[in-house]
């Protein structure tokens, strides 16, 4: 977006009030436990009971080990966009809470990995060691609006998933912590919505949306490819992922941006059939009313609930 007087408005007006909340963030880290960066010592390790967990969570184990490995590699992409665009409360988001929240993400559940049996200790970490090294390409030349769409989404499927791997585990110790990392995922996944509601234009959520692709497909892709027949099989809350996207693309890019948006793969998987082949045709022909009108079809199916009208 060009630096207009009218957007560098927004964007003070945006910092002002992101710093705030912030603030408020990291003053209660200070004293909750999961709102700081959750540390293994946390955990009893040395009552773990594999016996009580799913065969289908022990294998995503090594999947989002995988996954939550390389954060500063996720983080370049949206610093340069903040910086880039002068929102200076994301970058503090970035360095100050997300980075190093999702950095012992990715120390925990290497931790759980190795406890639960999913991969072996060498093997793990000669794979963590090779994805050190990856070039990660998704959201270079971003601006900050589609950053935060980036993350809004990401973090929310992020946390569906570890809430559907600890719905399918009795033992007490890896519920703890899938339930512990389920919460900070929201949270960050709310704070990048709370960022995209204010900087973000209608058209960087329309275009983040339709090209979003997870890091696992960078990282792991023969177990990103894996993945969806998991969360199928653990219960994975496509219903919920749906009607949150679309509420939050309806209020800020209308039925026309959703409808848009509904052609992609991330709003048309697990529909019916018959609507995604219906889908499939709209994409090909791009037509705003068209947009529209599918789009108020899709909001409908997702179960939006707008807070003010479209």
């Amino acid at each position: 977006m060009p630096a207009t007087i009218e957007y560098r408005e927004q964007i003070a007006r945006a910092d002002q009030e992101m710093h705030g909340l912030l603030e408020g963030y990291e003053k209660m880290a200070l004293t909750k436990r999961t709102r700081r960066p959750l540390q293994v010592d946390d955990y009893q390790w040395g009552k773990v009971n594999p016996d009580l967990v799913s065969p289908t969570v022990i294998r995503a184990l090594e999947f989002v080990a995988k996954v939550e490995r390389p954060p500063k590699s996720y983080a370049a992409p949206i610093l340069k966009a903040a910086d880039r665009d002068g929102v200076t409360s994301l970058r503090r988001f970035i360095v100050k809470t997300w980075l190093p929240e999702e950095t012992q993400h990715g120390v925990l559940l290497r931790q759980a990995a190795i406890a639960y049996g999913a991969v072996s200790e060498e093997e793990l970490d000669r794979d963590l060691a090779r994805i050190d090294q990856l070039d990660f390409p998704i959201g270079r030349g971003y601006t900050a609006g589609k950053a935060t769409t980036y993350g809004w989404i990401q973090e929310l499927i992020t946390h569906l998933f570890y809430i559907a791997m600890r719905n399918n585990t009795q033992d007490p110790v890896l519920r703890e912590a899938l339930a512990d990392l389920a919460a900070q995922e929201m949270f960050h996944s709310w704070m990048y919505d709370q960022f995209r509601e204010r900087v973000a234009t209608p058209g960087d959520t329309v275009e983040a949306t339709e090209n979003f692709l997870m890091p696992g497909h960078i990282t792991s892709p023969e177990l990103q490819q894996q993945s969806t027949g998991w969360a199928r099989k653990l219960g994975f809350n496509f219903r919920r992922m749906r009607q949150t996207l679309a509420t939050g693309i309806v209020e800020q890019a209308g039925y026309q941006g959703l409808g848009q948006v509904a052609t992609s793969g991330l709003i048309r998987n697990d529909v019916p059939p018959p609507l995604r082949v219906v889908l499939s045709i709209a994409d090909r022909i791009h037509n705003p009313a068209i947009n529209g009108q599918i789009g108020r079809i899709a909001a409908r199916i997702a179960g939006v609930k707008l807070k003010t009208a479209a």
